[in-house]
């Protein structure tokens, strides 16, 4: 019963998302993928575009960025969206991990290099969190990379069906060049604002300040009460998994690229 009552919250909560997406920017983003560092940076450069001194890392949501959290319900949501829009013509920006198939006035979609996607899901959903049995990087991958194929194949049809309102953004792009990838988003979203106020905002969203703000909180932003890590950020290295994955794991996550006419040679450029 339990299922069933999960499956349905689920099912209205994509249903909100998706209307509340409408007239709106679309964020489509796998957890690991600089979702959060994007998230922060557009927070922190609306709260400047409004003039509003009071925002943290934990209150994002008041100037429009919405991403789902356990702690959430759907009518807090709903409220959080009406009561942004109320106040300002800038448009929300609704974050999911999943495709919703929303409506959108723009869409931003995030992919990131899916070796290190691997390793950084890894960490994030077993390594770094309770659980009553272990499990091994070898029996993490074929659920990790299928999560990551899956949302290729949509985010890349997406793009594909609606290149004028749709745009990928690449992690590496985005963690070595942010200020000009981030300005871009802003572009295509029809948000406009100074350079000068992004650099703050990028400054404001670093690792370091998020780190200061998870000292200061005593537990690590985002990622919910079964994460044991102090700190959300653990490295966001490129090219990490070089040095992590065996050869044979290399080899699992090239098959199943392959064999969904993915070819794994498009990643052979990152660090």
């Amino acid at each position: 019963m339990s299922g069933d009552v999960d499956a349905q919250r689920l099912e209205l909560l994509d249903a909100v998302q998706a209307g509340v997406a409408s007239g709106n920017t679309w964020l489509f983003s796998l957890n690991k993928s600089g979702t959060t560092f994007l998230c922060h940076v557009l927070a922190f450069y609306y709260a400047r575009l409004l003039s509003r001194s009071d925002i943290t890392f934990d209150t994002i949501r008041s100037v429009g960025i919405l991403r789902w959290s356990r702690d959430m319900d759907v009518e807090t949501y709903i409220a959080s969206a009406i009561a942004f829009r109320s106040s300002t013509s800038l448009p929300l920006v609704v974050v999911t991990p999943h495709n919703i198939r929303a409506s959108y006035r723009t869409a931003v979609l995030l992919t990131r290099n899916p070796f290190d996607y691997c390793v950084s899901s890894y960490h994030y959903r077993y390594v770094r969190r309770r659980h009553q049995n272990q499990v091994s990087l070898d029996e993490a991958i074929p659920d990790i990379i299928a999560k990551w194929v899956a949302t290729e194949i949509d985010q890349t049809r997406l793009l594909e069906a609606d290149p004028e309102h749709v745009k990928r953004v690449r992690y590496e792009d985005l963690v070595t060049e942010p200020e000009r990838e981030i300005a871009g988003i802003l572009r295509f979203m029809g948000v406009e604002g100074s350079e000068a106020d992004l650099r703050i905002a990028i400054a404001e969203a670093g690792k370091d300040r998020l780190r200061e703000h998870e000292i200061q909180t005593g537990r690590a932003a985002v990622a919910g009460d079964s994460f044991t890590a102090p700190h959300f950020v653990r490295s966001g290295k490129i090219g990490e998994w070089r040095g992590v994955l065996s050869p044979a794991q290399v080899r699992v996550i090239e098959d199943q690229l392959e064999r969904c006419g993915i070819p794994s040679s498009r990643y052979d450029q990152d660090a």
